[in-house]
Formats: C-alpha cells, structure tokens, sequence
C-alpha cells in the first residue's frame, strides 16, 4: 500500500516486472524512435468514486520493481505527472502498461492513449495499451491545519454558562 500527503510529492516502488506485457527493452530514460513502454495509471477514489488517469512525471525500471514519481497538486494535467488527489482517504490504483514501436517526442494526447480502453490510430508512434501489470491501495493523508473538515475548540467559560429558555 502507498501512503501520501495531499499536495506533496508522490514517489512509490511497484512490482509491474512480473506481470511484463511487452518485450520492450528497459530503457532509462525513454528515447525518442525507439521502441519502449511507459505506464497509464488510474487511481479511483473509494468514497467518491473520482476517477483520474495519469501518466508518471518519471520511472525507473529496476529487476523486481519499478520506480514512480508523481506530483500532487491541485490541477490534473495526465502527461505532465500531475495529480489532482484532493479527497483524502483510500484510493484504488490500477497501472497498464502501454507500449510505442517509436516514441514519440514527448506525451501528447494525439500519441497517447488516456484511458485503457481508447482507441488509437495504427502507427508505430502511437501507444497501445497492452494490459493490467498491478492493482493496489493508496492511502492519501490531509496536512495537519488544512484538513477538509475543521473544528474549532473554545475555551470553557471562568465561571457557570447558563442558557435560561425566552431570555
């Protein structure tokens, strides 16, 4: 399970190795032209049942486990690494992998699909997602002083508070 704070920096190791869908080559960092894979996740909040989608702000692929790196902020923006998580609670995560026979310069939404299930144009730059490699839990903590919901605590009276009724 991953924990985090609204707003703040969102860095998690998952195992997306042993579910490995395409027989990229683990590059580090991506290239333009060549062939390689990146990760569509999309995170759907418990209570609410807020959906969003995301592509990592950056990853590293290591042996057993993957490298994530996320920002919190308070707009989405997918292709960027920005997440707009701001319902504090449990939120269920889905990662697929998505693959390019040539990447593309960078994320664009004409290149990259946003949902799992989006058709795309067939070409070698466009990305194909290739499947679910993890599902799990994240648990998104508020700050201490801006929590969404806020008491506020008085000081009890130096001598009796009577309330008399029609006075």
């Amino acid at each position: 399970m991953i924990q985090t704070k609204l707003l703040g920096k969102l860095e998690t190791w998952i195992n997306t190795e042993a579910n490995r869908i395409s027989p990229a080559t683990k590059q580090n960092p991506i290239v333009r032209g060549t062939p390689t894979i990146n990760f569509l996740f999309k995170f759907t909040n418990d209570i609410s049942g807020d959906i969003q989608y995301s592509y990592p702000k950056g990853f590293v692929i290591y042996d057993r486990a993957t490298f994530f790196d996320f920002q919190d902020t308070l707009s989405l923006r997918p292709f960027l690494g920005q997440l707009a998580l701001k319902l504090a609670g449990y939120w269920k995560y889905e990662i697929y992998e998505v693959y390019w026979e040539q990447y593309p310069s960078d994320l664009e939404p004409e290149f990259t699909p946003l949902k799992p299930d989006q058709d795309m144009p067939i070409g070698p730059e466009f990305g194909k997602v290739q499947g679910l490699v993890a599902i799990g839990k994240m648990y998104v903590g508020e700050i201490s002083g801006s929590e969404e919901v806020q008491y506020r605590e008085y000081v009890a009276p130096d001598k009796d508070n009577y309330i008399y009724h029609g006075q």
